[in-house]
């Protein structure tokens, strides 16, 4: 025999894979994987938000570390080279006359 308490409505079930009570499933794996898959569906909707934004908004806010520090240095540098590009351009504009 073997009792399960119900995490929904803390009653508890001999022998069940579902509540008699509420109907909430009492199977932690089938509880999981139900779980999992409503994270991966979460996921796919925001990858195909992310989609819209571009691959540096991508990389900007990948779970891998590197990707993230290639994502600021990508910036870093397109900074940089807007900076100098700015500042050749004034250059020229002032001896233009």
């Amino acid at each position: 025999m073997n009792y399960i308490k119900c995490a929904n409505c803390s009653k508890f079930n001999l022998n069940r894979e579902h509540c008699a009570v509420c109907g909430t499933s009492l199977m932690i794996s089938e509880t999981r994987r139900e779980k999992q898959l409503q994270e991966r569906e979460d996921a796919l909707a925001k990858i195909s938000e992310n989609d819209k934004n571009g691959i540096y908004e991508r990389m900007k806010n990948h779970s891998s570390p590197p990707v993230r520090w290639l994502a600021a240095g990508m910036k870093s540098i397109w900074l940089v080279f807007i900076g100098v590009t700015t500042l050749i351009a004034l250059i020229l504009s002032v001896f233009a006359g």
